[in-house]
């Protein structure tokens, strides 16, 4: 399989929220479906996922899809307030001990040993403020994956590595300042979402907790 290029006529794939309206009727079915599946997650259940199973992308879909479907996990994820723009991809195989994201606002510590993954690179921010941004998925779910820190402001690689499709050599973890920036306070927001849903009365529909949550204007 080869990554995406993006020199091909290959749109690159916002995760940013829809500005200046609503986003499209599909795209809201879409998340008002992973909302509700959402809520039928216990606390502590960690198969939780950030793209329902026919949101998944496989090695035979379009670079289109793949894009598609990494942006759409880290909205989910993430719902950057910057615009961020992924333009291109790699699938590969996942070792070591690495922090693993879960929509009710949590993370869980567990250790890869050649588990299938994505990596996706884009841009976050525009102009003087825009930077490089790397990040890794699980292929099972679309779950961000992060190191591990082994002390307050040390992140130790030395034991975790990516390898590309069809290749043998392992290439090095690669660190994104941008990324990390979004995981504490994607975390928080995702424990409120995952606690006001949950919290929901029996028979209420999800419409208002959409709008609110995924700053969707009327």
């Amino acid at each position: 399989m080869e990554k995406d290029n993006p020199q091909r006529s290959v749109k690159a794939a916002s995760a940013q929220p829809a500005a200046g309206g609503r986003p499209p009727k599909d795209r809201v079915d879409q998340d008002l479906d992973w909302l509700a599946y959402l809520g039928k997650l216990g606390p502590e259940d960690s198969s939780g996922a950030f793209l329902l199973p026919g949101e998944l992308p496989a090695r035979s879909s379009t670079p289109r899809e793949i894009l598609a479907a990494i942006s759409r996990a880290t909205r989910r994820a993430f719902a950057p307030g910057k615009r961020l723009e992924f333009t291109d991809y790699e699938l590969g195989r996942i070792t070591g001990t690495m922090r693993v994201l879960l929509p009710q606002g949590r993370e869980i510590k567990e250790h890869f040993s050649g588990e299938w993954g994505w990596k996706a690179t884009g841009i976050l921010g525009e102009g003087y403020e825009a930077r490089p941004i790397t990040a890794y998925y699980r292929q099972r779910c679309m779950n961000p994956v992060r190191v591990v820190s082994r002390s307050e402001a040390i992140l130790d690689t030395s034991d975790i590595s990516f390898t590309p499709y069809d290749q043998t050599t392992p290439e090095g973890f690669e660190i994104s300042p941008a990324l990390g920036a979004l995981f504490t306070p994607g975390i928080e927001r995702l424990r409120e979402q995952y606690e006001s849903i949950r919290g929901a009365e029996r028979g209420s529909t999800l419409d208002g907790l959409i709008n609110r949550l995924f700053r969707i204007r009327q």
